[in-house]
């Protein structure tokens, strides 16, 4: 199933392009659109409003579409609170790398004239925004529709500048971290790009950058290996699919030690059998992000935390962050 970060990403990106740029335009008093438009992903029907828009109800407008609650998210100033209130979103500072779905937000016109500002992200590399830029003239209404190729459009980055990102985390991403008392997990990855990254323990990178995750955004992992207990990974690949178990950790021996063949992973399980003395039965934990996508629901061994009853995590695509931990077994 597309993603619904996907889903806004398509809406946002026909909102701006539809007939040639042409077919929707700024305006702030017609901002809710008129009529019915619809486009279709995947096989699904997507119906959302035609007509002009102004930035934040395009934005707002379009995860709506694809089924996301906002929280009653009106205009650039209240849209942070508002949409991180569901939970569906969570807010990043700009040392974040904005994916594909990701918001940029200025709030309340800091550095602007106006009352702020936002755009959606489409592309990471290069970094490109869709967005809902002005009317014709100036002002806050014109004609309808685009009648310069920019009331609506697709640019590269630039700096509005923005005070941060807002990214939808509702398909998995908002989990809770690991928790104290529970032994350590560690792990690494590698990426064609970079090759070995710092070792992970649990959600802490051993490295200078400190993510909570394993991998490089927008760099397709293409081996993986787990320091697991009486337990084995095991990874799914574009070249071989479904490689044998691995259940050694060292990164040396790229035959028995790790898991991969050095082309991109689009699927990881993972499984323990091991009884603590000090906190009972374990599991693995864990969860994956693919390439310009967010993260997936967490796995719990072999049971798809979601309840969608895969028993891996990824959803075909290439997976370029990857995070672990052990958890007490219910």
């Amino acid at each position: 199933m597309t993603s619904k970060s996907e889903v806004a990403a398509q809406i946002m990106e026909h909102l701006c392009t539809h007939d040639g740029g042409g077919g929707h335009g700024y305006s702030q008093p017609g901002r809710y659109g008129t009529g019915t438009e619809s486009i279709v992903i995947d096989g699904v029907t997507y119906s959302f409003a035609g007509g002009d828009r102004d930035c934040s109800s395009a934005v707002i407008s379009a995860y709506e579409a694809a089924g996301v609650d906002c929280g009653g998210a009106t205009y650039t100033g209240n849209m942070k609170n508002c949409m991180c209130s569901t939970g569906n979103f969570e807010w990043m500072p700009m040392s974040y790398i904005a994916q594909r779905g990701d918001i940029y937000l200025n709030e309340h016109g800091r550095g602007m004239s106006g009352n702020g500002h936002t755009a959606m992200c489409t592309s990471a590399y290069p970094d490109e925004l869709a967005e809902f830029y002005g009317p014709e003239g100036g002002g806050v209404d014109g004609q309808l529709g685009d009648q310069t190729g920019w009331e609506s459009r697709i640019v590269h980055y630039y700096d509005a500048p923005w005070d941060g990102i807002l990214r939808y985390v509702g398909e998995g991403g908002g989990v809770q971290p690991p928790s104290g008392g529970l032994p350590d997990l560690r792990y690494r990855v590698k990426t064609a790009q970079a090759g070995w990254l710092p070792e992970m323990v649990n959600w802490s990178d051993t490295g200078p950058v400190g993510d909570d995750f394993a991998g490089n955004i927008g760099q397709p992992i293409t081996y993986v290996a787990m320091d697991i207990y009486c337990g084995y990974y095991q990874v799914r690949t574009e070249a071989s699919g479904w490689l044998p178990p691995v259940s050694q950790y060292n990164i040396y021996d790229e035959m028995y030690g790790c898991a991969g063949d050095g082309s991109p992973i689009t699927g990881i399980r993972c499984w323990t059998d091991s009884t603590n003395p000090d906190v009972g039965v374990l599991m693995v934990r864990y969860q994956v992000a693919t390439v310009g996508g967010v993260w997936l629901p967490e796995m719990h061994d072999l049971y798809d935390h979601s309840g969608s009853g895969d028993d891996y995590a990824g959803n075909g695509a290439r997976i370029d962050r990857f995070r672990a931990c052990y958890g007490r077994a219910i």
